[in-house]
């Protein structure tokens, strides 16, 4: 669920395109998943202001 989630937020991020990779995925010790787009990010002000607002 937690990659869903990520794919979404680039989605959400106006992205143009996700790459989410696997590697070394049967060794749970050393496991890496990347995911990269290229969205627009949150601020740092958003964060503040919006999403940690009550």
């Amino acid at each position: 669920m937690a990659i869903y989630e990520l794919v979404k937020n680039s989605y959400d991020a106006d992205s143009s395109f996700v790459n989410v990779n696997f590697f070394n995925i049967q060794d749970k010790t050393n496991a890496i998943v990347t995911i990269e787009d290229n969205g627009t990010g949150l601020t740092s002000d958003v964060i503040e202001n919006v999403w940690l607002e009550p």
